[in-house]
Formats: structure tokens, C-alpha cells, sequence
């Protein structure tokens, strides 16, 4: 960690820019930007909740992907399955509603999802070219067909009165539409200052439906950092870890001392004035075959500061809080088995 700070420190004038900077960024060689060290809030934890076990026999959950929180319940996008599977806080199993096919409530790649202002759920299927609205008790209320957006999403976000979608293309990252049709509002390119690479994954995160205006989100899963947008405004910040832009390690990674990939943000929620991110870890790759475990959830302020940090007891993927003391992740039991854990940290 520490060589990789000090080669980042050499180099950040290479990639700093600020939200409001003009200057390209290898015309900034001069910017230093000096990172925090991670404050742990705590290092213990309760589990409240287990979804999943360690055995071949439980197919509860297949290949769980993402994880919401919808008021109390919990709904979990399995991806093998391509189905939905809602349960509640205590870990019953309520409904599962999806299976592979092009019909009404059928799904052949379910990326993502979002509680809506209505409080039903908004499931986002690329192949098909429709978001799938799910009723709190399991019911398809309707497909919605967004055959007409100028290019295809990859993550959606609901808001009080809007559908926010990005996408990997620099032209329309960001997409802006009606609720109930899906009617192309506006779009936009990112907001980040700096060219980077479209073929990297993009999360986005909402606000709660009680926070006033409109607040969410963009994190890159492979990137520099993240976009606080409220309204109008879009302010750019960089994460506490030098995380190079890269989805391979090339000439000018290596140089900067990124070897291969690293995760930034995995999953992201928003609770009042914080956000909270799943930070972290490597994918396999050759030249990391066992790759890296994502375990920290880290805190930063809508402001962007960073505030302090959370170490999980195993490797996660998925994560989502709605009051920043309880955090439901998905992982592996052993290594082998996916489970939903529902954790607190441990009061001293």
C-alpha cells in the first residue's frame, strides 16, 4: 500500500484535475495531492442475518449479483437464475418473480435495479430493452420497452421524478428520462474532467425518496474516483486510493505503478449526507489468479471528504444500508457458497 501511495504521489500531477480545471491533466505536473490513511470505525461485527449455506444442496441463491433494500424487504437480482428473490429482514424467503425468456416478467440479462418512487422495483434487462416493474409483493406491474434510448444502459437509478440511466458510451453517459414511459428527457456526457476509458463499468447510487431535490451518485467500479450530482451540478472527487483507470496494465499503468485492475467502488448507498461504498480488492487476472478480496466499505461525505472506514469480515461484491449501521452484503460461505449476510458492528 505504502509504495503504491508514493508512486501514485509521483504521478498524480499527471492525473489531477479539479471539477472546475481547464488544464488537461498531463499539464499539471505540479499537483500533488496528498491521501488520507483509512480511520477503522470498527473492527467487530454481529451477524443479524444468513441467507445461503454452505452446501450444493441450498439454491437459494445461485449467483446473486446486487442487493436492495426495499423497505422491509430485501430483494436480491440473481443473475444465473435471472430471476428476483425478495425476503425479509429476518431472512424469509417472500416470492421469486423472473425467469430466462423475452415474455412479460421474463428477463434474459437483468444488470440492475432500483426502488422506485412508487415503492416498487425497477429491474433493468439490456437484451430485452425494458425495464421490468415489480409490485412489493412480487407482481409484475409492467414492462416498460426502451427500444428508442439512443444507446443501451448499464445501471438505472430512480428518482422522485425521473429515471437516471448511464451508460459506457462518452456520447450518452448520462440519460435522463420520464418515469412512467421511459420518454428521453435529456442526455449528457460524464462529468468527469478527464478522458476515460467507456469500456469501464459505471454504478450510480440514489438518494432516499425523503431527502429534498435530487442527489445521486456516479462511482466508477474501475476508476479515479466519483460524482456527487445534486440537481444540476455535478462535483467531481477522487477516492482515497490511487485507482488507475485501467481495466489492463499497459505501458503507461505500469509506469504509474498500477500493475493490473483494482476495484473502486463495487456497490454504493447513500444514507442523509454520507455515502457508503464497497471499496476495493482485484478481479483475477493472470497476473493475480487468486485476485484481491474487496472487505472495506468506506464513508465519504456528499461533500466528498473522506470520513472513515469499515473492514468486512470476508469478501463481497454487493452491499447496501439504508441506515449506515446495518450493511447487508453479499458473499461466499467458505469461499465456495453465496450468502446474504446481514452485519452490525459490535457496539464496544
Amino acid at each position: 500500500m505504502h509504495h503504491l501511495r508514493a508512486l501514485y504521489l509521483l504521478s498524480a500531477g499527471l492525473l489531477l484535475i479539479g471539477a472546475t480545471g481547464c488544464q488537461p491533466a498531463d499539464q499539471q505536473g505540479d499537483a500533488v495531492r496528498a491521501y488520507p490513511d483509512r480511520t477503522f470505525a470498527e473492527q467487530a461485527w454481529d451477524t443479524v442475518l444468513r441467507v445461503g449455506a454452505a452446501s450444493p444442496d441450498d439454491t437459494t441463491l445461485l449467483n446473486p449479483s446486487i442487493v436492495r433494500l426495499w423497505g422491509e424487504t430485501i430483494a436480491v437480482l440473481d443473475f444465473r437464475n435471472q430471476n428476483v428473490r425478495a425476503f425479509s429482514r429476518n431472512g424469509v424467503l417472500l416470492w421469486t418473480t423472473g425467469r430466462r425468456g423475452g415474455g412479460p416478467g421474463e428477463f434474459r440479462n437483468a444488470v440492475h435495479m432500483d426502488v422506485s418512487p412508487t415503492s416498487n422495483l425497477s429491474v433493468l434487462d439490456v437484451d430485452n430493452r425494458k425495464v421490468v416493474e415489480l409490485s412489493p409483493g412480487g407482481e409484475v406491474v409492467r414492462d416498460i420497452p426502451m427500444h428508442h434510448l439512443p444507446v443501451q444502459p448499464g445501471v438505472l437509478t430512480t428518482l422522485h421524478d425521473r429515471i437516471v440511466f448511464t451508460s459506457q458510451d462518452p456520447e450518452h453517459a448520462v440519460m435522463i428520462a420520464e418515469p412512467d414511459s421511459l420518454r428521453l428527457l435529456s442526455t449528457a456526457r460524464s462529468a468527469w474532467p478527464e478522458p476515460l476509458d467507456i469500456s469501464l463499468n459505471i454504478r450510480t447510487a440514489p438518494t432516499s425518496s425523503s431527502s429534498p431535490g435530487d442527489t445521486w451518485v456516479t462511482a466508477f467500479e474501475f476508476g479515479p474516483g466519483f460524482i456527487v450530482h445534486r440537481g444540476d451540478s455535478a462535483a467531481v472527487h477522487r477516492y482515497i486510493d490511487p485507482i488507475f483507470f485501467a481495466l489492463k496494465s499497459g505501458p503507461r499503468e505500469r509506469a504509474m505503478g498500477a500493475d493490473t485492475a483494482r476495484f473502486g467502488a463495487r456497490a454504493v448507498s447513500i444514507v442523509g449526507e454520507e455515502i457508503f461504498m464497497l471499496f476495493g480488492g482485484r478481479p483475477i487476472r493472470m497476473s493475480h489468479m487468486e485476485g484481491e478480496p474487496t472487505v472495506l466499505i468506506d464513508v465519504y461525505g456528499l461533500d466528498g471528504e473522506y470520513r472513515r472506514s469499515y473492514r468486512l469480515p470476508s469478501s463481497s461484491w454487493s452491499m447496501d444500508t439504508d441506515d449506515g449501521e446495518t450493511f447487508y452484503v453479499l458473499t461466499y460461505a467458505d469461499d465456495t457458497y453465496p450468502v446474504l449476510l446481514g452485519l452490525r458492528p459490535r457496539r464496544r
